[in-house]
């Protein structure tokens, strides 16, 4: 026992000074080689920090096996933002934290294997400064144990109030089966849980000296659990590149698009669903053979390649093979094609936590519709001087007809939402996030 303790102490010890860097900052990233939102935040994140602080050395704590000059090339590729001074740190066990490893008690074993995660970093660098992008909050304590400042930006909460409530209220969702909805006994047990779950969320929430978060939605619901202020910094959305395009030239007509890593929450069925009933509209009839839906967006892992098969045998179910295509792993090229070209965009995650393809829509004059719910209703599809910037929906038949107004609008009033869209997201530059984050953040590295 003796004998335990004192290899524990010594391990300790080696990991807090023997392995700290001095003058450093490390990103804890392990997806960092995705294209989402997130992976935006923080290779914009990365830049702003170089360029105030540019004798800092900077890390990345990835569990991506590409090498560092695909990595980079790819962030180049995908979000027009060229990143040289970084290295990064591999890591062997981010399996740990993927959802497929833990079936049951989902969010305590990706919570726990983040801690596993973050002891496997400690032990390859220990930075001065370490900064979590991607919402790792059980990790936070470990790193302020071994002397880390520790900073967070939060886009998406692990335990919301809503997940509370949803629970509570035995309603079936994507992260609450309908076994759990249907029986009292594991709705009750599966309520006590989330509940001590969320009170050590907070616990450990607080150990970060600097939270940020990406939304009104997010901010509301983090605050209240981890009792606290939160800085609120709208994420990046390099819209210069969009709001270049022409506003109408190149539109294909009954063109539609989404853009949108396929993760379970993204909710792409509904997408289909919504289509079909758009496809299936009387009052589209004559145009049917011009309607299309291009699905884009990041696969990360085998669990997001198996849902787009499950996706592409849906859409061979209801005989739509020729009418929408899925797209993986697009450029940043493509991606801009795809804005300027399509006539709708299509964005139906519930509560999601900002939503930075609806504001890509809005610079690049696609009309839209996303959900209504936190960052789309919130912050993103409000009125702009008492004019429409996009269209709210719930369901495959609001979103279906969502879709089809915004393809039948008259040309005048089309371009006054595109106008107004693109005024309003003025508020979501790169610019403006670099000088909240470099502003928030400026305490850690006093």
């Amino acid at each position: 026992m003796i004998f335990f303790f004192i290899l524990c102490l010594s391990v300790f010890f080696w990991v807090r000074f023997g392995r700290r860097q001095n003058n450093s900052v490390a990103f804890f990233h392990p997806y960092c080689d995705a294209g989402g939102g997130g992976e935006r935040v923080l290779w914009e994140a990365i830049s702003a920090i170089s360029e105030k602080y540019p004798t800092r050395q900077i890390f990345i704590y990835t569990g991506d096996e590409a090498s560092s000059k695909e990595i980079l090339s790819r962030a180049e590729s995908r979000f027009n933002i060229k990143i040289e001074n970084v290295t990064f740190i591999h890591l062997k066990y981010r399996w740990m934290v993927e959802a497929s490893t833990w079936p049951s008690f989902t969010l305590a074993g990706q919570s726990a294997g983040s801690i596993f995660l973050a002891f496997e970093a400690l032990l390859k660098l220990n930075p001065e400064i370490v900064i979590d992008s991607m919402g790792y909050s059980f990790t936070y304590p470990l790193f302020w144990l071994f002397g880390c400042k520790v900073g967070c930006y939060i886009h998406y909460p692990t335990i919301s109030t809503d997940m509370l409530q949803k629970v509570s209220k035995r309603e079936a969702d994507f992260n609450n089966s309908e076994t759990i909805a249907n029986n009292s006994v594991l709705s009750s047990g599966k309520l006590l849980y989330y509940q001590h779950f969320s009170k050590i969320y907070a616990f450990c929430g607080n150990r970060s000296s600097v939270v940020m978060t990406n939304s009104s939605w997010t901010q509301n619901h983090l605050d209240q659990i981890w009792a606290r202020k939160s800085a609120k910094i709208f994420p990046p959305c390099d819209v210069s590149a969009f709001t270049k395009l022409e506003i109408e030239q190149k539109r294909i007509p009954f063109q539609i698009m989404s853009l949108a890593q396929f993760r379970p929450e993204k909710n792409h069925k509904l997408q289909v669903e919504a289509f079909k009933q758009l496809y299936e509209n009387p009052n589209l009839s004559s145009d049917r053979s011009k309607l299309s839906l291009i699905m884009a967006g990041g696969v990360r892992n085998p669990g997001d390649e198996a849902r787009v098969e499950e996706l592409q045998s849906l859409i061979s179910a209801y005989g739509l093979e020729k009418a929408i295509t899925i797209e993986k792993n697009i450029s940043f090229e493509r991606i801009v094609e795809l804005f300027e070209t399509s006539s709708c965009g299509i964005h139906t995650m519930k509560d999601e936590h900002f939503g930075i393809t609806c504001v890509d829509f809005q610079a690049s004059g696609t009309i839209a519709v996303g959900h209504d719910s936190a960052g789309p209703k919130e912050d993103i599809f409000v009125d702009y001087k008492g004019g429409p910037t996009g269209f709210l929906a719930t369901d495959a038949k609001s979103f279906a007809d969502s879709m089809e107004k915004i393809l039948l609008l008259p040309s005048e009033k089309k371009i006054k939402i595109q106008e107004n869209a693109r005024n309003s997201c003025k508020r979501f530059s790169s610019e403006q996030f670099k000088t909240d984050f470099l502003y928030a953040t400026a305490k850690l590295f006093k």
